[in-house]
């Protein structure tokens, strides 16, 4: 115990190891509030994260559908006019082919 000196000059204990638990308490305390502090705070950093995260996957997930039927439809008539000359080109070669094979007929 210290001792604390009073007005009339006497001495009087005090309990010091009070004060001691009374501040390692406190210490605690703070050290518990701080920790569920930094738990909430992170606990909403990851809940930004993932909302802004699934927010990000369907805009992308959209935009790329999207990208994809605009090339889809830009491609399409470079491909129908492709089929288009393949199906002129075998047949021009049946009916030359054809032709050539026919067994020729006296006149």
């Amino acid at each position: 115990m210290a001792r604390t000196r009073s007005h009339s000059g006497e001495v009087h204990p005090f309990p010091v190891d009070h004060l001691e638990s009374r501040r390692a308490e406190m210490y605690g305390d703070e050290r518990t509030f701080r920790a569920q502090i930094r738990r909430e705070r992170s606990s909403a950093y990851w809940f930004a994260a993932a909302k802004w995260g699934m927010a990000g996957l369907i805009f992308g997930m959209f935009l790329g559908a999207s990208g994809m039927y605009m090339a889809t439809i830009g491609a399409l008539p470079i491909a129908t006019d492709a089929m288009e000359r393949a199906t002129a080109m075998e047949t021009a070669r049946r009916d030359y082919e054809a032709e050539k094979l026919a067994i020729p007929t006296a006149p």
